[in-house]
């Protein structure tokens, strides 16, 4: 991994020289790539662990729920008496809502690690901003009432007058 990252820094270098030949200022910053790229690879890794959790549970469910209706599918054939019949049908029906409860419950588990990833990642990302925006600039002091130039009411004022 350090000879990727050693070619990218050579390859970043390069370009930062002919950037600086022609007479462009700033140039590529490594880290300013570097920090954005691990935050990517850290949402794509977190990201692939739900999808992977998610579809462990979505097969273990189809399993249980194949079982299931297999056993339900034989005591219906196998039914002599109507409420015999009647209860394997239920077993069924019965089999049938719990593997769509629980693939509900999984499919609602990764909307919520998805929620959590991608807001975590936003988060960063405004921090980052916010950073690097109060380094450029400092924010303008808000201004009281009083400091406000003359002539420029608003609100009630300016209707009342």
């Amino acid at each position: 991994m350090n000879v990727k990252s050693d070619n990218t820094q050579t390859g970043l270098d390069r370009f930062n020289a002919l950037l600086t030949w022609w007479g462009v200022p700033s140039g590529i910053n490594f880290g300013t790539i570097e920090g954005p790229t691990k935050h990517s690879q850290l949402l794509a890794s977190d990201l692939c662990q739900a999808f992977n959790e998610a579809s462990s549970c979505q097969i273990k469910t189809l399993f249980a729920t194949n079982e299931r209706l297999a056993c339900s599918l034989q005591d219906i054939l196998r039914s002599r008496q109507p409420h015999e019949l009647t209860a394997a049908q239920s077993n069924l029906v019965t089999g049938l809502l719990e593997s769509i409860a629980a693939q509900t419950k999984t499919w609602a588990d990764l909307t919520q690690k998805v929620h959590g990833c991608c807001a975590t990642m936003v988060r960063e990302t405004a921090e980052e901003a916010a950073k690097q925006v109060g380094s450029a600039a400092p924010a303008a002091p808000a201004r009281s009432e009083a400091e406000r130039p003359a002539g420029k009411e608003t609100g009630k004022r300016a209707t009342q007058g």
